[in-house]
């Protein structure tokens, strides 16, 4: 049953869509000791329902080409300014023009968790 907005409390949701399985499973844990609940979706189909459904205050991807389609999504609703990191192996740290925080993971575990602290 949908919760009336002015019934929600400010969530800590953070939702997830990375590969490798390993690498969610890492960001899912390091968000999890933020006090983040985190929400891992295998594809991005079920990101996207996730998405529409549990309205995060922040998520992860772990490629460029998920930055773009997720990009798309959130043009296409009307969903509130969140948290956007993109995070993996072969990433260079920084923030981006479009508002996507950059992070080489795993050398930069404790920025990401400096961010989900903000």
């Amino acid at each position: 049953m949908p919760v009336p907005d002015e019934l929600r409390g400010q969530s800590r949701t953070l939702l997830i869509l990375a590969e490798p399985e390993e690498l969610a499973a890492e960001l899912a844990s390091s968000a999890r000791r933020a006090g983040w609940e985190p929400l891992v979706a295998g594809d991005a189909m079920q990101f996207g329902y996730c998405y529409a459904e549990q309205q995060p205050s922040a998520m992860v991807v772990s490629s460029e080409a998920l930055v773009a389609a997720v990009n798309r999504i959130r043009r296409e609703g009307e969903l509130q300014e969140m948290l956007c990191i993109l995070a993996g192996a072969d990433v260079a740290g920084g923030v981006s023009s479009d508002g996507w925080y950059r992070l080489h993971w795993p050398m930069e575990q404790k920025r990401f968790v400096s961010l989900l602290d903000l």
